[in-house]
């Protein structure tokens, strides 16, 4: 079998599996296993798993065809498959040494993929990724969630820098109330600001709360942050943000929050209403 060889970012790759995703050990879940059927009916082949890599264990995430949830990693195929980034594929499994001792192999006649397998397996492969990516952020959002409400700061810092990595745009929300004072916004790397709409009620009617607003909008272009003005519901409302130079609106007097269906339908009427 021979020494085991260890990807060079074995250590990120591990944090990222069991704390940044928490799968390994997860209940089944129909998202997962809905692929794990398709890679067994393109190819043809009785069983189909999708499998995280773990220190000393190769644990299945969704099995199909095949009973055990883990096997040993030395024996499994994919803990050679996370040494490189091209497909792994292997001629005869009976006759790899590497593989001897693994429960998957049985002694059937090898398939052959063409070119179109492979390339249906790798498109269910990086189906597999964007589950996986999904899960990082939503831990990741989580993990957000709770360090600000423990007022914690530097872990926020950490987590909202790794959110970011991953293309994820950060706002603040209440701004004006609470923790979310220009002070605090120095300690964070976000990307925008939304107004509490306490301010934005009282613009409209309020020479003071006019430019309260004016002096956050201004503040936070000089810092590069794009402004969002909260829970707009009248026509002066949505004004007087514009003229204070607010760079985005929200609220009811747009639309009530939507299903995703639904807002889909919302943005064709307003575009045929301004065709």
């Amino acid at each position: 079998m021979g020494a085991r060889r260890i990807p060079p970012d074995e250590v990120r790759r591990l944090a990222a599996l069991h704390h940044a995703t928490r799968l390994p050990g997860s209940a089944p879940e129909e998202a997962f296993d809905r692929i794990t059927r398709m890679a067994s009916r393109v190819t043809g082949a009785p069983i189909a798993l999708v499998s995280l890599v773990g220190k000393d264990v190769q644990w299945f995430k969704s099995r199909c065809g095949f009973e055990p949830h883990s096997t040993a990693r030395d024996v499994s195929f994919c803990g050679h498959a996370i040494l490189s980034d091209e497909p792994m594929v292997v001629p005869d499994a009976t006759r790899d040494r590497r593989f001897a001792g693994n429960p998957i192999v049985l002694d059937h006649e090898p398939r052959t993929l063409d070119q179109a397998g492979l390339e249906c397996l790798g498109d269910l492969a990086r189906m597999v990724e964007q589950l996986i990516y999904h899960r990082q952020l939503a831990m990741a959002a989580q993990s957000l969630t709770e360090s600000l409400s423990m007022a914690g700061p530097a872990r926020s810092v950490v987590v909202m820098r790794q959110l970011r990595e991953r293309g994820v745009t950060l706002s603040i929300g209440d701004f004006g109330t609470g923790h979310a004072s220009f002070a605090y916004l120095t300690r964070l790397p976000v990307d925008k600001l939304k107004i509490d709409r306490s301010f934005i009620d009282d613009m409209a009617h309020s020479p003071e709360s006019l430019a309260i607003v004016q002096a956050m909008i201004a503040m936070a272009h000089r810092s590069r942050l794009t402004v969002i003005a909260e829970g707009v519901e009248t026509a002066d409302q949505v004004a007087a943000p514009r003229r204070a130079e607010c760079d985005q609106i929200q609220g009811y007097y747009f639309s009530k929050p939507l299903r995703a269906a639904d807002c889909a339908a919302w943005i064709r009427e307003r575009i045929e209403q301004a065709a």
